[in-house]
């Protein structure tokens, strides 16, 4: 019969792989062969000590938060950097909240001293027709374009904006709360090499 310890040991292990096949299967999304660093940002997580991981010998180890998809995400590769946020909207509208124009002031923090493009893709959820759906999510795209460049996003970032409709849901849309997630945009940034 194993030890209660060996039993934490092998669930760790197994914990372990799953991460390290994730961070493969971001980078090969991404296109890197190589290493990347995900830098998050740990004042987002405030009320959430590091965890410690106890370890085969005895000492403790922290292990990082859990992120938040609607967090800004930043990518360090060899190459340069990528820079990623989700924003979302209310049910039939292109209007960019506050509290939203505030995260892609973070964003143009990051990003706005640098060399790239921005690749910016809006997105609706399954209700209503199709045709309308991709003219509203082309209106989100490009009302967060507006909103980048009042904000004061550099003019040698290049900037692309298209609405896709319904097209690569994030949630279900049997719910509002997955139709929510699916009202959103995201925007990319791509330092030039």
């Amino acid at each position: 019969m194993a030890r209660k310890d060996d039993d934490f040991l092998l669930a760790e292990e197994k914990s372990n792989t799953a991460k390290y096949l994730v961070m493969c299967a971001v980078i090969a999304i991404l296109g890197f062969g190589g290493y990347a660093l995900i830098n998050y940002n740990k004042a987002s997580y405030p009320s959430q000590p590091e965890a410690p991981i106890a370890r085969d010998n005895g000492e403790e180890e922290k292990a990082m938060p859990p992120t938040d998809p609607t967090k800004l995400v930043e990518i360090i590769t060899p190459t340069g950097k990528i820079v990623k946020i989700t924003i979302n909207f209310p049910y039939d509208s292109s209007m960019i909240s506050e509290s939203e124009k505030k995260r892609l002031q973070e964003f143009v923090g990051r990003v706005k001293e640098a060399k790239g493009e921005v690749k910016i893709e809006g997105y609706a959820d399954d209700q209503g027709i199709v045709e309308y759906n991709k003219e509203l999510s082309a209106a989100r795209a490009n009302e967060t374009t507006d909103v980048l460049k009042k904000l004061g996003l550099a003019n040698q970032v290049n900037v692309s904006a298209q609405g896709l409709g319904m097209e690569k849901p994030v949630a279900s849309n049997d719910s509002e709360a997955g139709r929510a997630k699916n009202r959103r945009v995201e925007i990319v940034f791509t330092s030039a090499k």
